[in-house]
C-alpha cells in the first residue's frame, strides 16, 4: 500500500529507517573518531593560535552532551515523540537526529567558523602592523614609500573586516538553517494536542549554541547578539508554531475541546508507516476525539445447511479515514475474522459518514464479536420466499435517485432489504440518521424490520453527506415508500442462492494492474434465484470506493448476456480507504476494464446450481467508540483541504528565510 499524502521514501529516510535501524550511534562515533583525527592533524600553529580563537571540540561536545541529556530525560516521556512506538525506536530515531546535526554542525558550521577565525588572525596582524609603524616609529614622516604601505595596510583592513563580517553573517545564517531543519524534523514527530508538543522547542533550538562562539570572535556589539538571537532562534519558533496552530481545527471530544493540525496527521501517518504490519496497527488511532455511541449492525445470513451458510454484514462503522487506521480496512477485516466458519462473507456500505469511523482498527472486533454471538447464540427467524426485486427512480437535474427493495417472508411476518442509489452530485454518504429515518418508514409500510444498504456507487462530486435537513431526503423517503409497498404486496417464491468471491491476493496473480486499484476484500458475487418464475438478482460488491459510469455499462452488458434483467442487478462499492487511489473511481483507467470485465465473467462461470436457502435478517446493537457526530465530515472538509495551505506557508517561509539570507550577505 502506498501513502500518498506525501513523498513516502522521502520521510522513509527521514523517520522509518532511524525508527528501525541505530543507524546515528555509529555516525555520531565516526564524527567523533574524524573530529579528534582532524584536531591531531593540525600544524603547531593551527592547534595554538587558530583552535585557540575557535573551541571546535568544546561546541561539538557540549551540544552532544545536552542532546544527549534531553535524550534521556524527554524522550522516555510516552506524550513528546511519537509515543505509539517503542521507547528503543524512540532513542533510535533522536541518535539519528543528533548525529545529522552534528554532521551539518560539521560540514557547515565548521569551515564558515574556521574562516572567522583566520580572518581574525589577519586582522590582528594587520592592525599590529600599522601600529607598530606608525604610531611606534620614529620620525613621523609622510614618505611616498612609507604612504604606499599605509595605503595597503589600510586596503587589507577594510577588506579582511568586510570578510570578517561577511563570515560571521554567514555563520549566523547557517545555524539558523540547521535550527529550521531540526525544528521542521521534530515538529512532525513531537505535535500533538497536548501541551508536551512544546518540549520540542528546546530540543530544536540546540544548535543555536554555535552563536555564542560566533559573538566571541566578532566581538559582537549588544544589537548583533540580539537580532542574530532572533533570527536564528524566535523566527523559526514562532514561524513552525504559526503554521501548526494556523493548519489545525478544533474538535469536541465529549465534554472537552481539542486541537488537531495537519502536523498531528503528519504525525500519525508516520507512526503507521513504522508500525504497519505489526500487532499495534489495530490499535493505532488517527484521532485524539472521539465519542461512545451505540449503533446497529445488519446480520443477513443465507442458510443451505445447518452449518453452511453464507453473509451479509451491514456495519453503522465507516470505512475511512485512509490507509489501514480506524475503520478503513473495515470489510476486509470482518471478512478475514468471519470467513474461516462461513462460506463468504459480504460486507456493503452502511447509511454512514466519517463522523462513525471507528476511534481505532480495534473497534471493529466489538462488530465481529456481536455478529457471533448473534449467529451462535441468538434467536434468528429463517424465511424459505422472497420477492422479485423492484425499483423506484426519480429523475433530477443531478441524476437518477434510485431505489431498489426486496422483501423475504410471508404476510405479516416481511423484512426488507433496500438499496439505496443517490445521484452523482452527492458523496453516496447516506448519514446515519436518514437510515433509521428510512427504516422507519419501511416499517410504518408494513415490513417487520428493514436492513438499508448505500450503494456508494457513483463517482461523486461534491463532498456533502445526504443529512436529514436535505430535501431530497424526503424524496428518497417517498421511493423507499413505494418500493417497499410493492415488495410487500408482491407474491413470494422460494429461492435459490449462490455465491462466489475472489480477493486482490488471488487477483494479482493474473492482473497486477487490476489488484492496484481494488481492495483487499477483492469482488464478491451473491446470486438469488427465484424458483417459480426464474427471476434472477445480482449482488456485486466490489472493495473499492467508487465505480466508473463506463465499466458499469460493461458490467451490466456482461450481467444481460448472462440472463439477468438490468434492474436486478446491484453494484455496490465497500466505499473504502485504504489507498488514496482509491478515491479515484474503480475503472477510471480504461486500460482495467478488461481485466474486471474478466474476473467478473470468471466468478459467475465458478457458480455452481443454486442451492434452495431460507434468509434471516437482523439488526444487533453494539456501543463502539467513533470519531463523534460533526467531527469526522468537519475533519475532511477543513483538515485536510488545508494541507495545501501548509506547504504553501512552508515554502513561503523557506523563501522569505532565503531572501534574507541574501540581503544579509
Amino acid at each position: 500500500m502506498v501513502m500518498r499524502l506525501f513523498p513516502l521514501k522521502f520521510f522513509r529516510g527521514l523517520y522509518r529507517i532511524p525508527c528501525k535501524y541505530p543507524i546515528g550511534f555509529p555516525i555520531i562515533l565516526l564524527e567523533v573518531v574524524f573530529l579528534y583525527l582532524f584536531f591531531s592533524g593540525l600544524s603547531f600553529f593551527d592547534q595554538s593560535v587558530v583552535a585557540s580563537l575557535f573551541p571546535f571540540r568544546l561546541f561539538f561536545l557540549l551540544t552532544l552532551a545536552i542532546d544527549v541529556v534531553f535524550c534521556f530525560f524527554l524522550i522516555p516521556r510516552n506524550s513528546v515523540v511519537f509515543p505509539e512506538i517503542r521507547l528503543k525506536n524512540r532513542i533510535y530515531l533522536f541518535s539519528a537526529v543528533i548525529a545529522i546535526t552534528l554532521l551539518l554542525l560539521m560540514l557547515l558550521v565548521f569551515p564558515a567558523l574556521w574562516g572567522m577565525a583566520n580572518h581574525f588572525l589577519v586582522l590582528k596582524s594587520f592592525v599590529n602592523q600599522l601600529f607598530l609603524s606608525y604610531v611606534l616609529s620614529l620620525p613621523i614622516v609622510l614618505d611616498p614609500f612609507r604612504l604606499y604601505n599605509l595605503y595597503q595596510g589600510i586596503n587589507g583592513l577594510v577588506l579582511y573586516s568586510m570578510g570578517f563580517i561577511t563570515a560571521s553573517t554567514d555563520v549566523v545564517d547557517r545555524i539558523f538553517w540547521i535550527v529550521s531543519i531540526r525544528y521542521f524534523y521534530l515538529l512532525s514527530a513531537t505535535e500533538r494536542s497536548s501541551r508536551a508538543r512544546f518540549l520540542r522547542i528546546p530540543i530544536a533550538i540546540v544548535p543555536a549554541i554555535y552563536l555564542v562562539e560566533v559573538f566571541q570572535l566578532a566581538v559582537s556589539p549588544f544589537t548583533y547578539i540580539v537580532s542574530a538571537t532572533i533570527y536564528c532562534v524566535l523566527i523559526p519558533i514562532f514561524i513552525f508554531e504559526a503554521i501548526a496552530l494556523g493548519t489545525s481545527t478544533a474538535f469536541r471530544s465529549g465534554e472537552k475541546k481539542i486541537r488537531v493540525s495537519q502536523f498531528d496527521v503528519i504525525r500519525r501517518l508516520i507512526t503507521w508507516d513504522i508500525l504497519r504490519d505489526t500487532a499495534q496497527e489495530d490499535t493505532l488511532s488517527f484521532t485524539d476525539f472521539r465519542e461512545t455511541v451505540s449503533i446497529w449492525t445488519a446480520v443477513v445470513a443465507f442458510k443451505i445447511e445447518e452449518k453452511d451458510a453464507s453473509l451479509m454484514i451491514v456495519p453503522s462503522l465507516h470505512p475511512g479515514p485512509l490507509l489501514s487506521f480506524c475503520g478503513s480496512l473495515l470489510s476486509y477485516k470482518i471478512s478475514e475474522d468471519l470467513k474461516e466458519n462461513y462460506n463468504l462473507v459480504m460486507v456493503p456500505h452502511s447509511p454512514s459518514t466519517h463522523d462513525f469511523n471507528p476511534s481505532s482498527a480495534s473497534e471493529i472486533y466489538k462488530i465481529v464479536k456481536s455478529v457471533r454471538s448473534l449467529l451462535k447464540h441468538g434467536h434468528m427467524e429463517f424465511y424459505e420466499f422472497a420477492s422479485p426485486v423492484f425499483v423506484e427512480e426519480s429523475v433530477k437535474k443531478m441524476g437518477k435517485l434510485r431505489v431498489f427493495c426486496q422483501a423475504f417472508g410471508n404476510d405479516a411476518d416481511q423484512k426488507v432489504l433496500i438499496f439505496c442509489d443517490l445521484p452523482n452530485e452527492n458523496n453516496g454518504d447516506l448519514s446515519y440518521g436518514v437510515g433509521n429515518y428510512l427504516i422507519e418508514t419501511a416499517k410504518n409500510v408494513g415490513a417487520k424490520d428493514a436492513i438499508i444498504i448505500d450503494k456508494h456507487f457513483y463517482p461523486h462530486k461534491e463532498e456533502r453527506p445526504l443529512y436529514m435537513e436535505d430535501p431530497l431526503t424526503e424524496e428518497l423517503k417517498e421511493l423507499v415508500k413505494r418500493a417497499v409497498e410493492k415488495a410487500l404486496r408482491a407474491e413470494k417464491e422460494r429461492f435459490s442462492f449462490v455465491g462466489s468471491k475472489i480477493t486482490r491476493h488471488e487477483i494479482e496473480s493474473e492482473y497486477k494492474e487490476l489488484a492496484k486499484v481494488i481492495g483487499r476484500d477483492g469482488i464478491t458475487l451473491y446470486v438469488l434465484e427465484l424458483e417459480k418464475s426464474r427471476e434472477k438478482s445480482a449482488y456485486v460488491l466490489i472493495d473499492a470506493n467508487t465505480v466508473e459510469p463506463k465499466l458499469c455499462k460493461k458490467i451490466l452488458k456482461l450481467f444481460l448476456q448472462s440472463g439477468f434483467k438490468e434492474d436486478n442487478v446491484i453494484i455496490m462499492t465497500s466505499d473504502t480507504h485504504q489507498d488514496l487511489l482509491f478515491l479515484k473511481p474503480f475503472g477510471s483507467k480504461e486500460k482495467i476494464h478488461k481485466p474486471a470485465i474478466a474476473i467478473l465473467r470468471k466468478l459467475l462461470s465458478q457458480l455452481s446450481k443454486p442451492r434452495k436457502v431460507s434468509v434471516s435478517l437482523n439488526r444487533i446493537m453494539s456501543d463502539v467508540v467513533v470519531w463523534g457526530l460533526l467531527n469526522g465530515e468537519r475533519f475532511f472538509t477543513i483538515l485536510l483541504k488545508a494541507f495545501p495551505k501548509a506547504l504553501s506557508a512552508l515554502l513561503i517561509y523557506w523563501l522569505v528565510a532565503f531572501i534574507l539570507s541574501l540581503l544579509m550577505l
